[in-house]
């Protein structure tokens, strides 16, 4: 989905023949062989080549002694397809503009033109796709002001995936929260204990850590996601399931805890809606956004 979005031709090229390549064996191949399987000509062939070597050398640090396909081989050998579609997203001007938008809450629009050498006018022309993708979901980026506005829970599922598909096989998207805080705040959170809420798991996966980082970084932001009133005629007319920590037993222990700050939240029990003391908010969770 993301190369429909963020990918131009020339990326989308580098991206084909990059599959291709890694492919079948890639010490054995040669440019006239891939230009037949592309269906290019030789010179064409060969430039796309040059590209994809010269894209290997930032991404891996290495200098090849030519241009020759044998180079390709050992550049590439530790490089997956994964690894290098983040690469590429990485150099789309129209994913760094979102990318840029989302982790700093809003985006000075004017200043990143003249970073990337753009007008505003070609900027709109960048980011119109993935922008009207995310009006069907009611959700609008004003490239204006740089600033999106929606629904906080479609925003929060719609980071998730653009932080997940966006930078699989690429590095830690964020520095607040960096990997090693939401890992952090994995192990507060993952317990096996019954009726804790949800299933423990056993390996940390890296969705599981984007999707605990990504409401950090709302919370951090100042977006809190409030409970959908319509919510309460659903609880209302069904039995409190054991393993949910909105129920009785939830709702008894929490007018037990001592208030950790000011408001009130709201809980389920039953088919009553009680107010129950705010508790405190982890700090992890909580500290300002740097």
């Amino acid at each position: 989905m993301f190369r429909d979005y963020f990918f131009n031709k020339q990326s989308e090229q580098s991206f084909r023949l990059f599959k291709i390549i890694k492919s079948f064996n890639a010490a054995n191949f040669t440019v006239n062989k891939l230009s037949r399987i592309v269906g290019m000509g030789y010179a064409q062939t060969y430039k796309a080549f040059r590209s994809v070597l010269n894209d290997l050398m930032t991404l891996t640090g290495m200098h090849p002694a030519s241009d020759k396909e044998p180079e390709f081989a050992i550049m590439a050998a530790d490089v997956d397809v994964e690894q290098y579609q983040a690469f590429l997203l990485t150099k789309s001007t129209s994913f760094q503009y979102f990318s840029t938008l989302f982790i700093h809450d809003g985006i000075d629009s004017t200043a990143f033109c003249a970073q990337h050498g753009i007008t505003i006018r070609t900027l709109r022309r960048l980011i119109t796709p993935f922008r009207k993708y995310l009006q069907t979901y009611n959700i609008d980026i004003d490239p204006v002001d740089g600033t999106m506005a929606g629904d906080e829970l479609r925003i929060l599922f719609m980071l998730h995936e653009f932080f997940s598909q966006g930078y699989r096989g690429g590095t830690w998207p964020f520095t607040n929260p960096s990997a090693d805080e939401t890992m952090a705040m994995y192990t507060a959170i993952n317990s096996d204990t019954p009726g804790a809420g949800l299933p423990a798991h056993t390996v940390p996966t890296r969705r599981a850590l984007i999707d605990i980082a990504v409401v950090a970084l709302r919370i951090r932001q100042g977006h809190v996601n409030r409970i959908n009133p319509r919510l309460i005629s659903i609880f209302s007319r069904r039995e409190p399931l054991p393993t949910m920590n909105i129920t009785t037993q939830f709702s008894r222990g929490c007018r037990k805890m001592r208030c950790g700050g000011r408001g009130s939240r709201s809980t389920f029990s039953g088919s009553t809606y009680r107010r129950c003391p705010q508790t405190t908010v982890p700090s992890t969770m909580s500290s300002a956004n740097t």
